[in-house]
């Protein structure tokens, strides 16, 4: 458990910690290590991940899908737009994992190829009028079914069952319920969930994706049409397809970084930003608490094997380990007065009465 790693990492029986929400205000002051941590010798390293969580719109589905005419385009577009622009991944940020993140414009992280700090996608801004407005040109004005009279009702599934998840599904349903929409969460296990995505019972979802490797097609392919899931049971489970994204991403997968490929990479995006297969919610800011007798240590994010290259000063680790865990002796030896005192009183009355 979080707490019980924590409190033998701070008495020196591991080298290395994260941060938990449960002791996040104890260990960082000013997005910076604490000074009572910084005098124990302990260091901070963090790092975006490259990974990206997003929420998608299964692309089959008739209602939030491509949809089949231009009509149907449009309107299911514009829905999609629509709920784009309520969800508040910053807020999103702040409430549940103290502020360690970094909003998502695209699915492209930072510190991989493609990433550009100043890109502003114009549906990942909250604006709740502009919402409004695109839900009336979808046909839904403050979000009523035209052939139900109701709600418009849609489903969000997941695969985060625990209470915390329940209430971070809630947060996107609260933000929907602002332009009416009667959104349901379906939570499930994570291989019930699985089968749905691939059986196409899904119409909302939420996700994430951990690099394999530092290059941008890593991510992008993930909207790819060869990855379609219904089609080829790939990772592609939004169901997207557009032939001018995938013309694009061949060109690019393979092309050399440079000002080509960017090229390429920022018209893709600009599909992305229209069509909205996808919310993008957050990169996963890590932190972790290194101890002072290991050095060589730099978080990655991608599952490469560094430890061989880590340096220990084991002297060091068992002279803290005993400073840390002297025992503290002074309870016993008031108690033992305390035992005393009682004790004595006790005794001469007994020896004076056998007297």
């Amino acid at each position: 458990e979080s707490i019980s790693r924590f409190t033998k990492f701070m008495q020196g029986y591991y080298d290395a910690s994260n941060v938990s929400v449960d002791n996040f205000d104890t260990v960082i002051r000013n997005d910076s290590l604490s000074p009572e941590m910084a005098d124990l010798g302990i260091r901070l390293e963090k790092d975006v991940a490259p990974t990206i969580y997003y929420i998608a719109f299964n692309m089959n589905d008739p209602v939030v899908g491509k949809g089949q005419s231009d009509g149907e385009q449009k309107r299911n577009r514009r829905l999609r737009q629509a709920m784009s622009l309520v969800i508040d991944a910053q807020e999103f940020l702040r409430i549940f994992v103290n502020g360690r993140g970094v909003a998502a414009q695209s699915p492209i992280p930072p510190n991989i190829y493609g990433f550009e700090a100043d890109y502003r996608n114009p549906y990942r801004t909250p604006d709740l009028e502009r919402a409004k407005a695109l839900m009336v040109e979808a046909g839904y004005p403050n979000g009523i079914d035209p052939k139900t009279g109701d709600a418009l009702k849609l489903t969000l599934d997941s695969a985060n069952t625990t209470t915390q998840g329940m209430i971070q599904l809630q947060f996107y349903t609260n933000a929907w319920k602002k332009l009416g929409l009667d959104v349901r969460v379906d939570a499930t296990n994570y291989n019930q969930f699985q089968e749905k995505l691939r059986n196409g019972a899904h119409q909302i979802f939420d996700f994430g994706w951990v690099a394999d490797y530092p290059d941008p097609e890593n991510f992008l392919f993930l909207l790819s049409s060869k990855m379609g899931n219904d089609a080829f049971g790939g990772p592609n489970a939004a169901n997207f397809s557009d032939a001018r994204f995938d013309a694009l991403f061949e060109r690019m997968k393979t092309e050399p970084s440079g000002p080509r490929r960017m090229e390429h990479i920022h018209a893709m995006l600009d599909i992305l930003e229209q069509e909205r297969p996808w919310i993008e919610l957050f990169h996963p800011e890590t932190y972790a608490l290194i101890q002072g007798w290991v050095a060589n240590v730099k978080p990655t994010g991608l599952s490469i094997p560094t430890y061989q290259y880590r340096r220990l000063d084991p002297s060091l680790r068992a002279e803290r380990r005993r400073a840390w865990n002297a025992p503290i002796v002074w309870p016993a030896w008031a108690l033992a007065a305390v035992a005393v005192a009682v004790l004595v009183p006790g005794v001469r009355t007994y020896l004076r009465e056998r007297q």
